[in-house]
């Protein structure tokens, strides 16, 4: 007989955009620091990207945050993001869903009229400040992981057009 998996979800949105917020699958996530978590996601955890992610329990638009453990000391939480064409490092519009679902449901204290959430992301600390009223939150503002250049003018040699200046930037996400 299979193992039976209940998973539980908040639905949360940002701006319209559907986010599914997957509190109580932490157990499924190996690694010590969210890179590994990230990679350890990418290597065996597809098959549940695709489950929550697409019908009958999804649709085409849809994407999902894991809301883990932190790693680091003063974090509050640690999150994974699954879209649907993998998972990803970081996404704003799936952070902002994952601290309003933190936030309303308990997972981590509301202060009013503001609260301040740390998160560690594969690609870093971020800190998001929540403006709340009332038990609800009523806005999100994040703080993500510095930007950077990687390179400027590099030539890559692209085959039927030929050598090709480029820019390469991170900006975080």
């Amino acid at each position: 007989m299979a193992e039976k998996l209940i998973i539980e979800t908040i639905e949360a949105h940002a701006e319209g955009e559907g986010g599914r917020v997957i509190t109580n699958m932490a157990h499924l996530v190996k690694g010590e620091t969210m890179k590994e978590r990230f990679d350890y996601c990418e290597a065996n955890l597809d098959w549940f990207r695709h489950a929550i992610l697409h019908e009958p329990r999804g649709y085409p638009a849809l994407c999902a945050v894991f809301i883990l453990p932190p790693v680091s000391k003063g974090s509050d939480f640690g999150i994974i993001v699954l879209e649907q064409g993998g998972f990803t490092a970081m996404s704003g519009s799936n952070t902002m869903c994952a601290v309003t679902a933190a936030l309303e449901k308990g997972i981590v204290k509301m202060q009013e009229p503001e609260t301040t959430v740390t998160i560690d992301t594969a690609v870093g600390t971020i800190s998001v400040l929540a403006r709340c009223k009332d038990g609800k939150v009523l806005d999100v503002s994040i703080r993500n992981v510095p930007a950077f250049t990687v390179y400027i003018d590099k030539v890559v040699d692209v085959p039927e057009y030929g050598p090709i200046p480029i820019d390469l930037v991170f900006g975080g996400q």
